[in-house]
């Protein structure tokens, strides 16, 4: 259980560098939250796009977790 929890952190950490990261700045702004199951990313971006951008950036380091985007676009 303890290695799970440990390997949660690590992705959302890993989740959250990729935004910080981005050469979008929006994207920068957004935010990551893990449970067991998903990784949430929320925050506000002024397009469609790059909601999805957001999603797509962090797809690859979900390891077998949802990705659920609650990013509201203005």
């Amino acid at each position: 259980m303890v290695d799970v929890i440990a390997r949660h952190v690590d992705t959302e950490s890993e989740a959250q560098a990729l935004l910080d990261n981005s050469p979008i700045n929006e994207l920068r702004d957004l935010r990551i939250e893990c449970d067991q199951e998903s990784l949430l990313i929320s925050g506000r971006v002024c397009c469609f796009y790059h909601k999805q951008v957001a999603q797509e950036t962090i797809r690859n380091v979900a390891d077998g977790l949802r990705v659920v985007n609650s990013v509201l676009v203005d």
